[in-house]
């Protein structure tokens, strides 16, 4: 099948939805001085309408680089007829190549398919993606606040990470803190400035989450962050003993568990020596 590509009006094209929350104006600029230079050299796709209307599948960059350039017609590829979920899906395939789309925009897609009928499952195949990296896209897309969802982004192993940006493992580690600890927005914001400011491993957070869970203020945990080091210990735990421990200190959830387990570490807690595995017991 011939593709076919035709001139037509930029304002009969509409938006339906888009992955991309975040355009960012200096890349607008930088696309504008590659079209005013080289011309439109890749044509956007759209959607034709019953109405005669089109509907942008791909290229919201280039249809408004174009726009701002004072253009009224702009090339475009005709696509076939699609439903709404096909259309999120090209979108998001185009988008999911770049290398700045934040978690919280490819939430916003997945969460949008999901509650047109696609299971998580076929959304991990239709996009070409983890299904861990749904899961974790659509909880965060959740949990992230407004004003830090262009920040929170997916890191390949072996990449750097970009100066102001948090990796999403790590925002997820934060925000079950700060339900942990029942930290205000205000404080939560200065630990997330910190964060990015100080290019914070995920390591380092660890330990300051886990010094607020044991009761510092968010101000000594970040001064005493030097001092500590994050390890994980793994050892053979007597479930008897455990069980007993947990009964009689009332702990709830994993994190009072491992805030437990610091307990006896460090001896604010004795008197357990059968809790480890040892041969001679």
């Amino acid at each position: 099948m011939i593709d076919t590509f035709i001139e037509i009006p930029i304002s009969k094209v509409e938006s339906i939805e888009n992955i991309r929350m975040n355009i960012k104006e200096r890349d607008v600029s930088e696309l504008m001085q590659n079209i005013k230079q080289n011309g439109l050299l890749q044509p956007i796709g759209v959607w034709k309408t019953k109405a005669g209307e089109y509907i942008i599948a791909f290229g919201n960059r280039r249809l408004m680089a174009c726009e701002k350039l004072g253009w009224t017609k702009i090339t475009a590829k005709i696509l076939g007829a699609l439903t709404a979920e096909e259309l999120l899906i090209i979108n998001a395939s185009e988008n999911l190549h770049r290398k700045d789309v934040t978690v919280a925009e490819l939430g916003r897609i997945i969460f949008l398919l999901h509650e047109k009928g696609l299971s998580l499952g076929e959304i991990t195949v239709r996009l070409g993606v983890t299904r861990k990296k749904v899961d974790v896209s659509v909880e965060l897309f959740h949990n992230i606040a407004p004003e830090h969802r262009k920040d929170v982004v997916f890191m390949k192993a072996g990449t750097k990470l970009k100066m102001g940006k948090i990796p999403a493992t790590s925002y997820n580690h934060l925000f079950s803190v700060r339900q942990e600890c029942g930290m205000s927005k205000p404080e939560f914001n200065k630990l997330i400035g910190v964060v990015k400011k100080e290019n914070l491993s995920y390591s380092q957070i660890k330990v300051i989450g886990i010094l607020l869970m044991e009761g510092a203020t968010l101000h000594d945990a970040l001064k005493a962050l030097d001092k500590y080091n994050m390890r994980r210990i793994n050892l053979a735990i007597n479930k008897n003993v455990e069980a007993a421990l947990i009964k009689k200190h009332n702990i709830e959830g994993q994190g009072q568990i491992s805030a437990l387990f610091r307990m006896i570490l460090s001896g604010e807690i004795r008197g357990t020596p059968a809790l480890v595995y040892n041969k001679s017991l």
